[in-house]
């Protein structure tokens, strides 16, 4: 079967490969590479007075904005959460910024393009694309760059509202597991993740909610155990975060394909 879209969800990463209705307003929780695999798509910041022509995107977590694709086949990646791809791939991006930061034009888009295009064509396996997936995102990478920081401690905090995603854990219970103290790890968080932790707890909410439809097909059920507490609560921060409801991706079988592990 031929499908629109294909989604791929990761637990470090995600991948969208698909054509999309219409323009979206985000504000994703995560860094994100957007590409257009056919004629350049138009990005706009909140910022922005007007759409700006691009054919590859870098955003920050956390920032809002517009994306029109025009109907064109795009690839919208995120990134992992601790700003190692992101500082990754800034080293390939144009010098042209818009005002909230976004960056644009990768030097690296026909490396891209190919090996998305190879992805959607084919409809690859889930460990056979993030393989590719992460080899194509360090192509033309300086090997001497520098690792990326990461603080464990945000890691285990990390790991710790993985592990009890549908439990409303206090921002002191966090605290604790990270040693710190409650000012210092809102700081600290936000200053790794790009976001606060509120809304990173979403995001990632959002992704085991979409996991769990895509193997039960029960929105509801999902979104509570994903730890929203109905599916409407559910379906208002999916709109919010990824700019369209839920239905659109996760519930058309026939347009989209959501490939998990």
């Amino acid at each position: 079967m031929n499908y629109n879209s294909l989604i791929y969800l990761w637990d470090r990463r995600s991948l969208f490969i698909g054509r999309l209705d219409e323009p979206l307003k985000m504000c994703q929780g995560a860094a994100c590479l957007v590409l257009s695999l056919g004629e350049p798509l138009f990005y706009r910041s909140s910022e922005d007075e007007s759409y700006r022509p691009a054919r590859s995107v870098l955003t920050r977590a956390g920032e809002d904005y517009e994306i029109d694709t025009r109907g064109e086949l795009v690839v919208n990646c995120m990134l992992d959460p601790f700003g190692e791809d992101y500082a990754m791939l800034l080293t390939q991006m144009g010098e042209d910024v818009a005002a909230n930061g976004a960056r644009f034009d990768s030097r690296q888009e026909e490396h891209y393009r190919a090996a998305f295009r190879d992805i959607y064509q084919n409809g690859m396996p889930y460990e056979q694309t993030y393989e590719l997936l992460d080899r194509v995102l360090r192509e033309g990478v300086d090997e001497n760059l520098p690792p990326h920081p990461v603080d464990a401690r945000i890691v285990a905090v990390v790991d710790e509202l993985k592990q009890r995603v549908h439990e409303n854990l206090s921002i002191d219970d966090l605290a604790a597991v990270a040693n710190l103290s409650v000012s210092r790890l809102v700081q600290l968080f936000k200053q790794q993740t790009g976001i606060p932790i509120r809304r990173y707890r979403c995001w990632h909410r959002l992704f085991v909610a979409s996991v769990l439809v895509a193997k039960t097909g029960n929105l509801t059920e999902a979104s509570v155990a994903a730890g929203f507490t109905d599916a409407s609560h559910f379906t208002k921060t999916f709109h919010a975060m990824v700019g369209m409801s839920p239905s659109k991706l996760l519930s058309r079988p026939q347009r989209v394909r959501l490939i998990i592990e």
